[in-house]
């Protein structure tokens, strides 16, 4: 993680600091949730492993209002290399909880987020890139002409360049039916990109 996306995950930590620690979590009873971490834990030590069903659930069998509070949280986990939290869903949770419509400090604090991991693209290689692509694909109408950062002639562009092109698109989390979908690919596969990755094939082999 690079120091401007830490920063901008501090960041979401103040300005979500007013959303109320839940005292219950109401979910369907054919979900077996262990709720007690979730509701007595300092929100910064619950673990991925904590957080996990909480995350598969929420807005689905977990169907009430705590997903502000455990949402800064959510977000720095899926900066953590060792977590088994999904990306895709983290992100996709917040745009089914409608984030453009979030008081504006939020909104504004999670833009700035997204801005700075867009931004870190061509500051280090990201071996989870293609997730967090995937993700953002439900969050941002312009995602693929922010992708256009990756054509730039920087050794982390370069390699998260040749991971996405590898990856083709595949994960398994993209809604293949969306616009935001449909505009990736197309990206994906521009003349733009295509001789981006041929130039760095060459340049490798060239080494």
């Amino acid at each position: 993680m690079t120091a401007a996306v830490s920063a901008a995950i501090e960041t979401l930590y103040a300005t979500f600091a007013d959303a109320p620690r839940p005292t219950i979590i109401h979910h369907s009873p054919f979900k077996q949730l262990d709720t007690a971490p979730l509701l007595t834990k300092p929100l910064r030590t619950l673990t991925d492993d904590e957080l996990s069903d909480y995350h598969y659930g929420v807005f689905n069998t977990i169907v009430e209002d705590s997903f502000a509070y455990f949402f800064p949280r959510l977000i720095e986990l899926t900066h953590n290399d060792m977590s088994s939290l999904n990306t895709e869903l983290v992100y996709q949770s917040a745009a089914r909880d409608a984030w453009q419509s979030w008081p504006t400090l939020r909104r504004e604090a999670f833009q700035g987020y997204l801005d700075t991991v867009i931004a870190s693209f061509v500051e280090e290689a990201q071996w989870d890139i293609g997730d967090r692509i995937c993700g953002m694909g439900s969050l941002l109408n312009d995602l693929s002409e922010r992708l256009n950062i990756l054509l730039q002639d920087a050794e982390a562009a370069r390699e998260n360049m040749l991971r996405l092109h590898e990856d083709g698109g595949g994960n398994a989390f993209w809604d293949k039916k969306t616009e935001s979908y449909q505009s990736y690919q197309k990206w994906l596969h521009s003349d733009a990109v295509f001789e981006r990755v041929l130039e760095i094939y060459e340049n490798k082999q060239c080494i």
